[in-house]
């Protein structure tokens, strides 16, 4: 198998894999390969049990001593969130490296059946991604109705929100909404409250911010600074809606049951 950089893997030969990122940390879970996993990064924090593996360090900052200390057989990377010079000091060391780049939701799924296929997961785990692709496959959200105007602000400090060409853009148009980010050019725009306010939204999705103030106080702040009761504020869980694997898929049905609810 090749990964997005075109180099070739052996599926199933694997034994002690190391996860540079929290999405790869979750695949590997869902593919039943958690016992395989001997290092992951300090930001993989789900399942509970991924708390209990030896962490390596950041997604930006991987300790090289550290993995190289744990002797994996393999090293799964991102190709967009962790640095290429951290692969390739590893590949460099001998450690083969297999590196992932989900760009949309097909993608994401297509990824799942590689991480499977490198673990040698059992055949229900490929029936449970098949019934994930049928599902995104059915179309979710309503049709032939007026669609609810959605933001998703993926950061408050500053104002941030998620634009076309994301994957939070196809979670809002497959849940039924209408991305009113998507007008603007760059894929996360930086905006203004005026420019929220111009754009209209019935909805906006949030993430809380880590180390701030209580998820309540920052509700108040919005509102306080948007000065608007017809929009709704709905804070969301930030590693379900924006993190590239299965968990995402629960964040859409979520999105699509509130996006399509009476108003």
């Amino acid at each position: 198998m090749q990964d997005v950089r075109g180099k070739s893997v052996r599926c199933g030969s694997f034994s002690r894999i190391v996860s540079l990122a929290p999405n790869i940390t979750e695949i590997l879970f869902f593919t039943k390969a958690g016992p395989l996993l001997k290092g992951v990064t300090r930001f993989c924090n789900y399942p509970a049990e991924a708390n209990l593996i030896e962490q390596i360090g950041g997604i930006y900052d991987p300790d090289m001593e550290k993995i190289i200390s744990l002797d994996p057989d393999l090293v799964i990377a991102t190709k967009d969130g962790n640095p290429r010079q951290a692969v390739d000091f590893l590949e460099g060391a001998g450690i083969p490296g297999f590196v992932i780049n989900p760009r949309n939701m097909e993608e994401i799924l297509a990824t799942m059946e590689n991480i499977a296929c490198l673990t040698g997961a059992p055949g229900d785990i490929f029936n449970r991604i098949d019934s994930l692709r049928a599902e995104l496959k059915r179309g979710n959200g309503r049709r032939g109705e007026k669609k609810a105007r959605v933001l998703f602000l993926v950061s408050q400090r500053p104002l941030i929100a998620a634009g076309k060409r994301t994957f939070i853009d196809e979670m809002i148009e497959r849940a039924g909404g209408v991305n009113v980010a998507a007008r603007y050019d760059l894929s996360y725009p930086r905006l203004g409250v005026e420019d929220i306010l111009s754009l209209s939204p019935d909805l906006i999705f949030w993430v809380p911010s880590m180390g701030e103030q209580s998820g309540e106080g920052q509700l108040d702040r919005l509102r306080s600074i948007l000065k608007s009761d017809a929009i709704e504020l709905i804070p969301v869980d930030s590693d379900i809606y924006t993190r590239p694997g299965p968990r995402f898929f629960e964040g859409m049905v979520e999105m699509e049951k509130i996006i399509n609810r009476p108003r």
